[in-house]
């Protein structure tokens, strides 16, 4: 996945390539170039994003050679660390699958800033196409340490400050001092709504 920021905390300024499609791209002729194969797991977010996000992902429709790629839509049932279990690399775009597949003793690379590439965790984060080569040209030799992983882990599970005043519902709703602060927006989207519907111009 891709992140938005107000800050350059996310520019990707550091990597050769400048978004997830070009990141794809150079992953896939690295991996030709060294005899493996590939295998692409799209998010099961994806299905809550645009028509033309899922469409283009769950078709690589960006790649144009596809036949010797693997790929499960954002839909599939195939259950992603039995995946991980099954590969030798695993390759994510900043997604926590990374430090899972540490966890699992499997060599993990992220081709994008992650939350927990710079905390200790044995993850690889090529920036070039020729760092990259080089790892692909020795997967057995990757390192992997799985209690490199705990530190992040431990942190999903604990960060944060307790809420005295708010209460969360959902990830992104809650209650400040018991008034629901998504109420105003949700009457307001049901309103504009209803007026597309049943207002028509003259």
């Amino acid at each position: 996945d891709e992140y938005i920021s107000v800050s350059d905390t996310f520019t990707q300024s550091e990597f050769e390539w400048i978004s997830q499609d070009e990141a794809f791209k150079v992953l896939d002729e690295s991996v030709r170039r060294h005899g493996h194969g590939l295998g692409v797991r799209n998010h099961p977010h994806l299905r809550t994003k645009a028509r033309s996000d899922r469409l283009k992902w769950d078709s690589l429709s960006f790649v144009n050679n596809k036949e010797d790629i693997v790929l499960l839509s954002s839909s599939s049932p195939v259950n992603t660390y039995e995946l991980i279990e099954l590969s030798d690399l695993v390759v994510t775009y900043g997604s926590t699958g990374g430090f899972e597949s540490v966890f699992c003793v499997k060599p993990a690379i992220t081709l994008s800033d992650a939350f927990y590439d710079e905390i200790g965790a044995t993850v690889y984060k090529p920036l070039s196409t020729a760092e990259l080569d080089e790892l692909m040209s020795n997967i057995s030799l990757l390192l992997t340490n799985p209690d490199s992983s705990l530190p992040y882990g431990y942190h999903q599970s604990t960060f944060g400050t307790r809420f005295q005043l708010y209460q969360p519902r959902t990830l992104f709703e809650g209650d400040f001092l018991g008034k629901d602060l998504w109420e105003k927006t949700r009457r307001q989207k049901l309103t504009s709504a209803a007026k597309r519907l049943f207002c028509r111009p003259d």
